[in-house]
């Protein structure tokens, strides 16, 4: 879905992409069975690191953000096959904040550089302000998992409760 990109940050942090997650979310007590763990467990891997390689392959600085949403939204999958629904909902609430922070400057860069979208190219449109830098780089920071800050911190824990879960045994 191609959207102006402020249109591009409510439908990939608020509506659209969280829709599906959050109806998991809703009646996730009621399929908790061993088997839809496993398989939320499966779907969840596949989906964060395909699209994780297909945004690595992308050069559309919003296919880029919204595959890596993707990305993000199978790793809560897998969060809620390991059996941990409350600390999947709060990496869910936010993500979607610091993601539609980064569509919103990633829409001031397209702005400020006459609708470039490629991301090869803002390396030499010296346009954008000294602001819009230092947030999408803080926004960077913070959803990236950067070390001691609460994207690690969050993401860690989901990764360290592999180690303490059951289901380890199956890896």
């Amino acid at each position: 879905m191609s959207a102006p990109t402020p249109i591009s940050s409510l439908v990939h942090s608020r509506t659209l992409v969280t829709a599906g997650v959050f109806l998991i979310f809703k009646y996730y007590f009621l399929f908790s069975s061993f088997a839809f763990l496993i398989l939320l467990l499966v779907f969840g891997l596949l989906t964060s690191g395909f699209s994780s390689f297909l945004a690595f392959m992308e050069v559309d600085i919003k296919k880029v953000i919204a595959l890596r949403t993707l990305s993000q939204m199978g790793f809560l999958i897998f969060t809620l096959g390991l059996g941990l629904p409350t600390l999947s909902f709060l990496h869910l609430l936010t993500h979607a904040i610091f993601k539609s922070c980064l569509f919103i400057q990633a829409g001031l860069f397209i702005h400020y550089s006459f609708s470039l979208q490629d991301g090869r190219g803002y390396s030499v449109v010296g346009l954008t302000t000294i602001s819009n830098k230092v947030i999408f780089r803080i926004c960077l920071i913070r959803i990236c998992g950067v070390l001691f800050r609460r994207g690690f911190v969050r993401k860690d824990i989901i990764l360290a409760s592999l180690n303490f879960s059951s289901l380890f045994l199956l890896f």
